[in-house]
């Protein structure tokens, strides 16, 4: 085992305008006992992780273990009635701070069996999302009476008051079923189904849940092996970061001390591959608070930040945000070649609108506040975006962008819109819907009632006729029957908006519509019953939380500024031939239209 350069990582990063945060639970359902190794991820933009409750309490020595207890410096103290060594794991929803906002304890009722061995429950399990299914991820050995090791899947369905496994799927050894236990395996996240196996040199493996097995895709190379170093394992996500690939490994020293006793302690480096799985670099070991048993198997990168979550002496839980000026060097590729930050990091949070139609008379809605006769004399292309043309483009766009049904028409005007909103979450897009239900059918609605809509666009929201005629549409039996599976279906953050008075058929079925006061739309719409400012004089940017990162996406795979150009005078590029980067603006270029804009601010880039 290598000595650890920094053995206060975590004091280095608050040195540097980080921040730690211990993440716990009200100990009522924790039983008072360990909560440790939580695995952090981002999903739909915001942070989540998994934090694992052990039924025992671990002791350890430290330092020059002066006071070790009978059995010696490491002993697990569990409670006299129960031998064996349990773990429950928690789904928690954290604050932007990254303290714990919800927790749920995991059900796992439908799966589990009367254990066959000591270790109880699904152990260190990371948090990922692929093809639109929420996984935890981790070790299980209780399943054989020699305690086999598998790495298990443990599908999870979030509801409004608990969290439930789904599935279970047990993965086996690529190449030896004898295989005594894997364990550690490092998820891929963007590459559903991978893992890095073992590390130096690095061995990636494809795990298939419809047949239980896993096989090698990116062979070992013991040529590429970086000679000098520990015995190095598995720990956090392998993360996207730069054009690389970046995880947090872990070295295992099992030891015996002065006295003979069994010891053991642990340590962390970062570890950087390109994306052809050529490792750039391995860092030096250290240890986040100076401990001896000390684990992370949670990374991610968040508003531009690293975030890792890592447990300590099994006993307490924190999650640690290194500040992004502080990553290059914490990495040690402060002299690589990076590829350039993407644009869209400039704002937490990233939008792509997506207009499915534009219908040559217009948007059948007829809303008082869509300037829609400038959106018809201006659009030209391809009229009703298509799903498979809709998956080549989103393809195209970054993961962390949130793709927004909405844009300048009713989404459901395209026959193929639950299908487009369900792919975009299962590419790991966060999203949200804005929609009038017209168009709409009971098929779309069992389709997309489960997901999770969300993001500060508002999740799902429906807007619903209203007294004024600004929105008008016949309430027809049907139309009604709807909206009330609409509201029944317990989609998370749906709302309902009006325009104007809601219609009074509606009043009992929602009673909480919110009214909405409306705006110019950038001066395209004039209007005495709208929100209007005068045109500003000079250079202007975009004001919105967004920036100017909330462009919309047209059927014709044009994409245009944003939300507020339904004359399409700013249309940025096309997606069908170019690449979302390519198209999208530097943050803080100044447009015509931001002049004429609500959220409009002062800018100075031309």
């Amino acid at each position: 085992m290598g000595k650890a350069v920094n053995r206060n990582f975590a004091g280095s990063v608050l040195a540097e305008g980080g921040r730690i945060t211990p993440l716990m639970i009200d100990a009522r359902d924790s039983a008072g006992l360990g909560l440790c190794n939580p695995s952090i991820f981002i999903d739909n933009g915001e942070p989540w992780c998994i934090l694992r409750n052990v039924n025992y309490t671990l002791y350890h020595c430290e330092n020059e273990q002066t006071f070790n207890n009978r059995w010696g410096p490491l002993s697990y103290l569990n409670p006299e009635n129960d031998i064996h060594l349990r773990t429950w794991n928690f789904l928690c929803k954290l604050t932007p701070n990254l303290e714990v906002e919800r927790y749920w304890k995991i059900d796992t009722s439908a799966f589990d069996k009367e254990p066959l061995w000591e270790f109880v429950g699904l152990e260190d399990a990371r948090l990922v999302r692929w093809d639109g299914h929420l996984y935890g991820i981790g070790v299980r050995r209780d399943t054989t009476t020699n305690g086999q090791g598998r790495m298990e899947f443990s599908e999870l369905e979030l509801g409004e008051n608990s969290v439930k496994e789904i599935g279970r799927y047990r993965i086996e050894h690529p190449l030896d079923p004898n295989w005594y236990t894997e364990k550690n395996w490092m998820p891929v996240l963007d590459k559903p189904y991978h893992f890095i196996q073992w590390t130096n040199p690095p061995i990636v493996v494809k795990a298939d849940l419809a047949t239980l097995t896993s096989q090698h895709a990116h062979a070992p190379n013991e040529a590429d092996k970086i000679d000098g170093l520990p015995f190095l394992r598995g720990g956090s996500q392998v993360i996207p970061w730069r054009g690389l690939y970046v995880c947090v490994v872990h070295e295992c020293d099992l030891v015996h001390n002065k006295q003979g006793q069994k010891d053991a302690t642990y340590l962390h480096r970062f570890i950087v591959y390109d994306r052809d799985w050529n490792t750039v670099r391995i860092g030096e070991p250290f240890s986040f608070l100076d401990g001896e048993v000390e684990f992370c198997c949670g990374l991610a990168e968040w508003q531009g930040d690293f975030l890792l979550s890592f447990g300590f002496q099994d006993n307490c839980a924190f999650a640690l945000r290194v500040p992004e000026a502080m990553i290059p060097k914490v990495l040690g590729v402060a002299g690589h070649r990076l590829a350039k930050r993407e644009k869209w990091r400039a704002t937490q949070y990233p939008t792509l609108e997506v207009t499915t139609a534009v219908p040559a008379k217009g948007c059948p809605m007829e809303c008082a506040f869509c300037p829609q006769d400038r959106l018809e004399a201006a659009y030209r292309g391809e009229r009703t975006l298509s799903l498979e043309n809709f998956k080549s483009l989103i393809d195209k766009v970054p993961q962390p962008v949130q793709i927004t049904f909405a844009g300048f028409t009713e989404p459901f005007l395209a026959p193929d819109c639950a299908a487009m909103i369900r792919y975009a979450h299962e590419q790991g897009h966060p999203i949200s819907l804005f929609t009038t239900a017209v168009g709409m059918k009971f098929r779309d609605v069992k389709e997309i009632k489960g997901l999770p809509f969300g993001g500060i666009q508002g999740g799902f929201v429906l807007h619903l006729p209203d007294c004024e005629g600004f929105f008008t549409h016949r309430l027809t039996k049907e139309y009604m029957s709807l909206l009330t599976a609409l509201k029944s279906a317990g989609i998370r953050n749906f709302q309902t908006m009006t325009m104007g008075a809601l219609a009074p058929e509606l009043k009992d079925l929602f009673p909480d519509a919110i009214h909405r006061k409306m705006y110019s739309r950038a001066g395209n719409l004039k209007r005495d019953d709208v929100i209007q400012i005068e045109t500003r004089p000079g250079p202007t940017t975009c004001g919105c939380q967004e920036k100017l990162y909330h462009s919309v996406l047209l059927p014709s795979g044009d994409v245009s500024l944003c939300c507020q150009d339904y004359a399409l005078e700013h249309i940025l590029g096309n997606l069908h031939q170019q690449s979302f980067e390519e198209i999208i603006p530097e943050n803080g270029t100044c447009f015509e239209l931001c002049r004429s804009c609500e959220n409009g601010v002062p800018g100075v880039r031309q």
